[in-house]
């Protein structure tokens, strides 16, 4: 576009300058004809629309696995639903992952316990209740963009009744992400 509007500015100046140039030479009886032709051919930017990159290779945003807890005998994890801008968030995948020590590396990433689509909690109620479980949930869109969160949670009680020591208490995570 700014090719053209430069192009006919160029056109108008040049006729300026010859009707000029011809009306201040009373000596010659030939006026000047001017005889511009001009040619616009579009570029290939004119031509095709410009049309944004999508990237389909970006994972949902997730903040991780929130809590866990032991009710009647299920574990129910609660998190804050993913969000991703390909992906409705009813369409997010949630894959639950269990160890039975704290670690990284300590979960098969290949082979969730669980999981469910568009929810933001869910109960499993086949672990046993009586060994200590760490979990680790993570997003999948519908491009199988998987997030690689490592944000690991376990079931907290406070039974401070007949607490063998207080230390037991520890590990908890403030707002600001310090234990």
């Amino acid at each position: 576009m700014r090719k053209i509007q430069t192009l006919l500015s160029l056109t108008l100046a040049t006729l300026v300058i010859l009707c000029a140039v011809g009306c201040d030479d009373e000596k010659d009886e030939t006026p000047i004809q001017p005889t511009i032709e001009t040619t616009i051919q579009p570029t290939s930017i004119e031509q095709s629309s410009i049309e944004p990159t999508i990237d389909y290779s970006i994972p949902p945003a997730f903040a991780g696995l929130a809590s866990v807890s032991l009710q009647d005998d299920m574990y129910h994890l609660s998190w804050e639903p993913a969000v991703d801008d390909q992906t409705d968030q009813d369409s997010i995948m949630y894959e639950i992952f269990e160890a039975d020590s704290t670690g990284i590396d300590n979960y098969d990433f290949l082979n969730p316990v669980a999981s469910v689509v568009g929810a933001a909690s869910i109960d499993i109620s086949d672990l046993d209740t009586f060994s200590h479980h760490y979990f680790i949930v993570r997003t999948s869109d519908e491009h199988n963009n998987t997030d690689e969160n490592t944000i690991e949670q376990t079931q907290r009680d406070l039974m401070l009744v007949g607490a063998p020591n207080f230390r037991d208490l520890g590990g908890y995570v403030n707002s600001d992400g310090i234990q």
